[in-house]
């Protein structure tokens, strides 16, 4: 490969990247503030799925719950949904598939970091779950899609 071809190879989905605009469906701040209460559901399981600024790496991810489509995430966003207690699957969409398997009980709050890690064109999705003080730093840092 000669060295315009290489160039090419890696400026050009780098540029891509870095210029995308999302299109995520924003909540009101209402719905976005309440939220980051973090207030518990007595009979239910809230799930927090969030991804923080990285790199600009704005380029959207689809993420699903249990094969539903919750929201599509950019930078800075983040996804609640409160669930029935038990097992779910959580997928994100970008450069490949990335999954996470959580089984859940009633009253409990649940973090998930989505990562993002560069890809050949297009960012890949990391996800793990993550103690409640360092999900809910990264939360009040994101705002709520939908």
């Amino acid at each position: 490969m000669n060295a315009l071809n290489k160039y090419i190879f890696i400026v050009i989905p780098l540029l891509m990247i870095l210029t995308s605009c999302g299109t995520s469906q924003f909540a009101k701040k209402e719905l976005d503030l309440e939220a980051k209460q973090f207030n518990i559901n007595q009979d239910k399981s809230n799930v927090y799925i969030y991804r923080p600024k990285v790199l600009n790496f704005n380029t959207e991810m689809a993420v699903e719950i249990d094969g539903k489509h919750a929201a599509n995430t950019e930078d800075a966003t983040f996804i609640f949904q409160s669930l029935e207690p038990g097992k779910h699957i959580i997928t994100a969409h970008g450069e490949g598939t990335n999954e996470i398997v959580i089984t859940t009980k009633a009253g409990e709050n649940y973090y998930i970091l989505l990562d993002v890690r560069l890809g050949v064109f297009i960012p890949t999705p990391v996800m793990k779950l993550v103690d409640a003080k360092t999900g809910q730093a990264g939360i009040k840092k994101c705002k709520l899609v939908y």
